[in-house]
């Protein structure tokens, strides 16, 4: 069985970028929503990216000035603030 390279989520709305492992993301591997989620909008998930440095690049693109990685379901990451900040 072939296992399924981790994909980045990022949240536009919260500026919280996930793994697609995450029991926190809305979005699966392949760009589906969970059928277990209940809420938030799905139009704020974008993704897949392939790595987490493309994940954060959109989120310079879209005016955050500090990531956050989610800290829940995809281990203990740290804050990243971006340059000029």
């Amino acid at each position: 069985m072939t296992e399924q390279r981790i994909r980045y989520w990022l949240n536009v709305g919260t500026g919280l970028i996930h793994k697609s492992s995450c029991s926190n993301c809305l979005m699966t591997h392949d760009g589906h929503r969970k059928p277990e989620w209940t809420g938030g909008s799905q139009t704020n998930w974008w993704g897949p990216y392939q790595t987490l440095g493309a994940a954060i690049d959109v989120a310079i693109t879209t005016n955050w000035t500090s990531v956050r990685l989610c800290a829940l379901g995809c281990g203990d990451w740290p804050t990243i603030t971006t340059p000029g900040t």
